[in-house]
């Protein structure tokens, strides 16, 4: 018998499929839909959903050569008015998917890397990145590199990091070069590289794991700022001076709580200031 390895040519065909579903991809390959999930997290291959004017939250950053985006996404005291002013988001696509940016601009917690975010309208086939599942919600990036969409007035030099997606029912799919490399491994044409045996894909695994470590939500959201400042403005004895200043209210609330028999504050000054102003400040 020979033990001469396959070529490509020898291979039982495959249906010309550009992606189609892990149960679909383990009938087709002739294993089980768990050994696809195993490649999956080890690395191997990516799985994807499809998606049709999904809303969703994308998150901006600037590209790492421009120093004019970096100075505008930390400079929050100088630049916030004109980066909440960009009402439409940007746009992006590639060969698979599509972004339609819908909502204004927001910049995101100031102690994390520059980012910015708003709503969007995501449609085609967008790749579930497990690592980086918080908040509730699941991470999604493009298969591909996207071609960002730029209009007049709107932001230069920046890349999509990621979109957020609260449900995703959707049944997960296999892309046709995923598939295709399955088939060429498990018939022993090739190997099949895994975070075990493939440095590049260790490194890229260890850095979204590492990510999603460092990534988590604003603490302070806008609307329940907005909320807290709508009470203390409600109140006759407070208003404009707790609002204008709000890093030194602490001690006009413990006053006022003092005369409405109301007990102290179980806060330091600065976590008060956090909470009116809607921001954080160490």
């Amino acid at each position: 018998m020979s033990t001469k390895k396959k070529t490509d040519a020898q291979l039982p065909p495959l249906l010309p499929l550009e992606y189609c579903s892990v149960a679909r991809a383990a009938r087709l390959l002739g294993c089980e839909e768990e050994d696809i999930y195993h490649w999956h997290e080890v690395g191997a291959v990516k799985l994807c959903v499809e998606l049709d004017d999904e809303t969703c939250r994308a998150t901006l950053r600037p590209k790492t050569e421009s120093f004019r985006e970096i100075a505008l996404f930390q400079n929050f005291s100088s630049d916030i008015e004109l980066i909440e002013s960009l009402d439409e988001g940007e746009n992006f696509e590639s060969e698979f998917c599509s972004l339609i940016g819908v909502g204004p601009m927001a910049l995101s917690d100031p102690h994390l890397p520059p980012f910015l975010t708003y709503d969007a309208l995501a449609s085609g086939l967008w790749v579930v990145k497990d690592q980086l599942f918080f908040n509730g919600e699941y991470t999604l990036v493009s298969p591909t590199d996207l071609n960002h969409i730029q209009y007049e007035g709107g932001l230069r030099d920046v890349e999509l990091a990621r979109i957020s997606i609260p449900d995703l029912s959707s049944e997960r799919l296999v892309l046709k070069s995923d598939l295709e490399k399955l088939h060429r491994a498990i018939h022993g044409v090739e190997v099949l590289n895994t975070r075990y045996n493939n440095q590049e894909i260790a490194t890229a695994l260890r850095q979204a794991e590492q990510e999603a470590q460092s990534i988590r939500p604003p603490r302070i959201e806008k609307k329940q700022a907005h909320l807290i400042r709508l009470l203390i403005e409600s109140h006759p004895n407070l208003g404009a001076e707790v609002i204008e200043n709000p890093y030194a209210a602490c001690d006009v609330l413990e006053a006022q709580f003092a005369r409405d028999g109301i007990g102290p504050i179980d806060a330091n000054p600065v976590t008060v200031g956090n909470w009116i102003s809607g921001k954080r400040k160490k």
